[in-house]
């Protein structure tokens, strides 16, 4: 099958329009709750609870693992799932 890309601004304008699933890592430890320093645009430089897009083929607990590698640099075992909003 041949797969004919869109221009990257169409793209832009409805990635930005288009719902995305998204986790949050809340890691406890016994100092606290970790956050980190956002780098991306909004809110650059501002504290956050990390988290990030739950890419395709990825289930909620393999994306939970995958944003604490990238965001912590933490292999995490995940207790429980606390909701969905």
């Amino acid at each position: 099958m041949k797969v004919k890309k869109i221009p990257f601004k169409e793209y832009k304008k409805i990635y930005s329009t288009v719902p995305r699933l998204c986790v949050e890592v809340i890691l406890s430890t016994d100092k606290g709750i970790a956050l980190t320093k956002r780098d991306i645009p909004p809110a650059i430089g501002k504290w956050h609870i990390p988290g990030g897009t739950v890419l395709k083929g990825e289930n909620l607990k393999g994306a939970v693992r995958r944003v604490a590698r990238e965001e912590i640099e933490e292999n995490v075992e995940i207790k429980k799932m606390i909701g969905i909003i």
